[in-house]
């Protein structure tokens, strides 16, 4: 029979680790079924089992232990933040990110200090310890609701630079005004001490950017073999921001940065290997943070704020934000509506919790009793506006039409006579469609039937740049060689999701064949495991159309099939509010009144049925 006993100190410790990820992956599944923002599940979680429940307790659980994960931990979300910051990106909004990133922060650093000072009554040091904290914009943050929002590029490239660039330079101008506070009695010389600090913090610049470059071109002569080289990166960023800090207290969050920015534009061949491997160890880290920090708060500490605190959180969202960013964009050339989306959203992160953590309990040591409200003002912060901006982004974005509405887009890879009439048709119906080719000749008819094309190589770094596919939700590789379709399928799949990326099988290629490609490194079959790419093409010269029939109250499924014959493929069913589903043997499309269904037809000598439009 089995008995428990008394569970010991390492057996808790296992088990409130095995309950923050799964919390954390749960939490990250809910947001993805619901489409809410998932950071905003991750705190109530973290609620829920620490302050409700007293289920977790980190600081107790975890002691000093918590402090060395959360700056590591963030070291390696900064790095992951840095290793996207593509330079590309920077020369199509450069002006406006090099502006939020210098002119805006001291913007906001004067406004809030001002703010905290006057209206808050803290003192100045930790008035400006707090404004500094109030800089961060973290990409824990930004990163996933861009991924809800699908944003066009160029706002959500202003949002992700600010927040990732902005994230060490608040935690270090935090660490530099804690430092004049408490050891100013001490500092003869201010002149001498800005300086030191800023040969440690160029020091932390050089180690980072250095590491990176070095990194980089070790990688590229095969110096680390392709198994080892994904940990090692993972070693190197934390040995860079241990010894960075060492140089500079906070230091080692720039560095990190810094080499994340190098690593991810030296022009790695397998750039998307690594970023595969850091997503997902960023997914498990950012959503483990959230709830440890969360479940740690102390719910009597909110009991410390009073009016003029909550005055003070209102004027950082409702004035200083959107002040800072119309002032330091000035002939930036960013868009009115653009500068609104930008000066309203503006989430706090992991890296304002962490500063406020480190920095609030020494501040009351060294005689600041003031600033053990620090705490409970950059957490009522970030709850605030993780909230607020988590669900208004999605929203604002779409009626200030800086992102689709709909994704519902399908990208077509090759151009041939299917692919265009069937494009032709979802272009008609208003589907968002989008023709690819490297040849010229190819799209030529394409162009002449009006449908959106891209001449060029999808997996080339020129399209990476320019192709801004916001609009865009699923993908079919239809070209004629079934290698190069599985290749452009497997690029896709971690973008898209498996479900959403198809590809057409290929004659002589079954799934037993030894000519196949692995199915793992294949989309989804399209349409049918017996229709293939040669059949297709053969049965368009045989005079096969396309058609869009709707289905009614008086008009279903059965009905379609026995007007149209067994013979006819159906391709994909659009539904009420626009949804393209492409259909797939993999699972089974169900039909309701209103949808669309989209088809592929043996010709017949009678006029159309009344109730199909054929193409």
């Amino acid at each position: 029979m089995l008995q428990f006993t008394e569970i010991s100190i390492e057996q808790m410790f296992m088990l409130g680790l095995a309950l923050i990820i799964f919390l954390g992956m749960l939490a990250q599944w809910l947001a993805w079924r619901f489409r809410v923002p998932s950071i905003i599940l991750l705190f109530a979680a973290g609620i829920i089992v620490g302050p409700v429940l007293g289920i977790l307790r980190p600081s107790e659980q975890m002691g000093n232990f918590l402090q060395t994960f959360i700056g590591f931990a963030v070291a390696i979300i900064l790095f992951d933040g840095g290793l996207n910051l593509r330079l590309f990106e920077l020369k199509q909004a450069a002006k406006g990110v090099i502006r939020l990133v210098t002119v805006g922060p001291i913007i906001t650093l004067v406004l809030v200090a001002a703010a905290a000072h006057w209206i808050a009554n803290l003192s100045w040091a930790v008035s400006f310890i707090f404004s500094s904290i109030t800089v961060v914009t973290g990409p824990t943050v930004i990163m996933p609701l861009l991924r809800h929002a699908n944003l066009t590029r160029r706002p959500a490239s202003y949002l992700k630079w600010e927040g990732i660039v902005n994230d060490p330079v608040g935690a270090l101008l935090a660490v530099l005004f804690f430092e004049f506070a408490i050891y100013s009695e001490q500092i003869s010389e201010p002149v001498t001490f800005l300086l030191e600090s800023g040969i440690a913090i160029g020091a932390s610049a050089i180690l980072g950017a250095g590491s990176g470059y070095f990194l980089g071109h070790a990688y590229e002569r095969s110096a680390i073999p392709e198994f080892l080289k994904s940990p090692v990166l993972v070693v190197a960023v934390v040995t860079v921001y241990a010894l960075a800090n060492l140089l500079q207290e906070e230091a080692g969050l720039l560095a990190v940065t810094l080499m994340g920015m190098v690593v991810g534009n030296v022009g790695i061949t397998n750039i998307y290997e690594i970023r595969r491997f850091k997503e997902s160890l960023v997914l498990l880290l950012v959503s483990a943070l959230f709830i440890l920090l969360s479940a740690d708060l102390n719910p009597e500490v909110f009991t410390s704020l009073a009016w003029p605190t909550i005055l003070l959180i209102a004027i950082v969202l409702f004035i200083v934000r959107p002040v800072s960013v119309f002032l330091s964009t000035i002939r930036s050339g960013m868009s009115f509506e653009e500068k609104l989306l930008i000066g309203w959203i503006a989430p706090r992160g992991i890296v304002a919790a962490a500063v406020a953590g480190v920095f609030a309990p020494k501040l009351v040591e060294h005689g600041y009793p003031e600033g053990g409200i620090l705490i409970p003002l950059v957490f009522l912060l970030i709850v605030v506006t993780v909230v607020l901006h988590g669900f208004s982004l999605s929203w604002l974005a779409n009626r200030l039409g800086l992102a689709s509405r709909h994704r519902n887009g399908l990208l077509i890879i090759g151009a041939n006579v299917w692919t265009i009439k069937f494009a032709k048709l979802l272009k008609d119906i208003g589907i968002n469609v989008l023709l690819i080719d490297s040849s010229w000749a190819q799209l030529k008819n394409a162009r002449l039937a009006g449908i959106p094309v891209y001449y060029g190589e999808i997996l080339s770094e020129a399209s990476e740049e320019t192709l801004d596919l916001v609009e865009i939700g699923q993908v079919l590789s239809a070209s004629v060689n079934d290698s190069y379709n599985a290749l452009v399928s497997t690029y896709f799949i971690p973008e898209f999701g498996r479900d959403s990326v198809f590809q057409l099988n290929h004659e002589g290629q079954l799934a037993s064949d030894k000519k196949q490609v692995s199915g793992s490194f294949r989309g989804m079959v399209a349409f049918d495991e017996e229709i293939t790419y040669e059949a297709l093409i053969k049965k368009v010269y045989q005079d096969w159309r396309f058609s869009r029939t709707k289905l009614s109250d008086n008009f279903g499924l059965e009905e379609f099939r026995e007007e149209r014959g067994s013979e006819t493929l159906i391709l994909a069913v659009i539904k009420g509010d626009g949804q393209l589903i492409i259909n797939t043997p993999n699972y089974t499309l169900k039909f309701e009144s209103g949808d669309t269904i989209v088809s592929f037809s043996p010709p017949v000598q009678e006029n159309d049925p009344p109730h199909s439009h054929s193409e």
